[in-house]
């Protein structure tokens, strides 16, 4: 697949707001209708109940900026370390690997629609699949030298899983209701 998209050389912005974005509230939306569809257990201990539409809908808000501040910030550092690497890359370059290398955890949303799925084995899969996708994207997209490429790409993998850890926790907590006490104290 990458080595058609390296030919290709598609406009950055053109895949996200055609493919990513749709894709990304698409698998929110499931997310989304199964949350208020279907009982889901909140917190270690909590019953299964329907989770509110506001509640459910402030979650499905709270990841979808997340997750594209994530990819802006991910785009930022990925591309300072490329350049520090003595890659030559552009930010569209950057942007246009990540884009494509985050479509599995954009995809693992629909998973987490299943209320027996615990939510973070749902990220676990998406996080494992950006790595396979890290692996190649890098290598074919941003084109490095073979002796830093590895590093980048190990670099990536730390990077994007700790941000969308990070972003998936931010919803947990807007779940639990404990975001807004943590800001607020």
């Amino acid at each position: 697949m990458f080595p058609k998209i390296a030919l290709a050389v598609p406009n950055a912005l053109v895949v996200f707001f055609v493919e990513l974005l749709p894709l990304l509230l698409l698998s929110l939306g499931i997310e989304f209708y199964g949350m208020t569809h279907f009982p889901e257990k909140i917190g270690e201990f909590g019953t299964a109940s329907l989770i509110p539409q506001a509640l459910a809908l402030q979650y499905v808000g709270t990841q979808l900026v997340v997750f594209i501040v994530s990819l802006l910030i991910g785009t930022l550092v990925l591309r300072q370390v490329a350049i520090g690497s003595d890659t030559r890359v552009t930010w569209g370059q950057c942007f246009l690997t990540l884009c494509y290398c985050i479509t599995p955890l954009a995809l693992s949303r629909i998973i987490d629609a299943i209320p027996a799925m615990n939510t973070w084995v749902c990220w676990g899969i998406g996080a494992i699949l950006t790595a396979r996708a890290l692996y190649h994207g890098i290598a074919v997209l941003l084109k490095p030298e073979q002796t830093k490429g590895f590093g980048l790409f190990l670099f990536a993998v730390v990077l994007i899983s700790f941000l969308s850890a990070l972003g998936h926790l931010m919803g947990q907590l807007v779940l639990q209701g404990r975001l807004d006490s943590l800001l607020k104290g």
